[in-house]
């Protein structure tokens, strides 16, 4: 939870200071997997847990989810059954937009949406 800069202490000691412990103890076992790597100087160890977390959450439930059985599969995602939880992104008057399927790639690609609804006005034209 320190927030010093340890550029003096290093200087002073002639040696590098690393910031390698996290700021929650829950977090120490996760650390300790990473002790194979050097450690920021400036930037505290548990902020790179958080990419390792999101790794492992995302691999997890992508193995999940390839066990999972579906009551139906649209594109090759599994709907209902034992599969998870679907994130659905909606865009708003779709029509309006100057490039609907980039905006749908972009939610795609943010890791966030399974889904994507396009909604429509009374005012859109094919």
């Amino acid at each position: 939870m320190c927030t010093a800069s340890f550029a003096s202490a290093e200087e002073a000691l002639g040696i590098p200071v690393y910031r390698g412990g996290p700021r929650h103890a829950a977090d120490i076992g996760m650390m300790l997997r990473l002790l194979t790597m050097e450690f920021s100087r400036t930037v505290p160890a548990d902020e790179f847990l958080s990419r390792m977390r999101e790794d492992e959450a995302r691999d997890r439930l992508k193995e999940m989810e390839k066990e999972a059985s579906g009551v139906f599969s649209v594109r090759g995602c599994r709907i209902g059954g034992t599969s998870r939880m679907k994130v659905l992104a909606e865009i708003m008057d779709a029509h309006r937009l100057p490039d609907i399927r980039a905006t749908a790639e972009r939610f795609l690609a943010a890791g966030g949406a399974d889904i994507i609804d396009l909604g429509f006005g009374f005012d859109a034209t094919p």
